[in-house]
């Protein structure tokens, strides 16, 4: 699950897009719908809202997928560099 903390129920994400932040977190709590019509209605299957008027999206998922960042790349270059490297000290060492 993207929340690994124990006894946690879900998992959400919302994102500012007027400022680019995503902000990530873990709740014990059950997924909710808060509208005009409805107070904090409990959603049962995962659920994402926009709002235009903020500019805003908050989704709430009970399983993996809805809060996940993405896994950064490796860096070749750095992986070639670091490798050549061990070989290099490999070498001295074994001379010794």
């Amino acid at each position: 699950m993207d929340c690994p903390m124990p006894n946690m129920l879900t998992c959400t994400k919302s994102v500012d897009l007027r400022s680019n932040l995503i902000t990530r977190a873990c709740s014990s709590g059950n997924c909710t719908i808060n509208s005009a019509d409805s107070n904090s209605q409990v959603s049962v299957v995962p659920i994402c809202v926009n709002n235009t008027n903020t500019q805003s999206t908050f989704c709430c998922c009970y399983a993996d997928g809805c809060n996940s960042a993405p896994i950064p790349a490796v860096n070749n270059y750095r992986v070639l560099v670091l490798s050549l490297l061990f070989l290099l000290i490999y070498s001295f060492i074994s001379r010794i």
